[in-house]
């Protein structure tokens, strides 16, 4: 799976990979880590294989022109959904909706 930047959950953790493991440093990866630390959830970054991502409580993808995707399959393999990745998405798609046009 490609993606800018990967994030599994649990027990309330919010994870997302290194910059240094590949993620891009976009605009739409920090403003997610600020919205979930917002909403109380601690982040933290760590690298490792995707084989991880299976038993992650929920994964998800930031892309600029989508925010906050759900990721459902790794290489065929179903993914776990969450309702915090929900949560996440709705408050994302509140604060983007929020600001004022360009």
């Amino acid at each position: 799976m490609l993606a800018d930047d990967l994030r599994p959950r649990r027990a309330g953790l919010h994870q997302h990979q290194q910059l240094d493991a590949g993620a891009l440093a976009g605009v739409t990866r920090e403003f997610t880590l600020d919205l979930a630390r917002s909403l109380g959830l601690r982040t933290d970054e760590r690298t490792g294989p995707p084989e991880r991502l299976i038993h992650a409580e929920g994964t998800f993808l930031t892309l600029s022109t989508l925010g906050i995707v759900p990721a459902t399959r790794l290489d065929g393999t179903p993914l776990s959904a969450s309702p915090l990745t929900d949560r996440l998405r709705r408050a994302y798609l509140n604060a983007v909706n929020s600001l004022p046009p360009p």
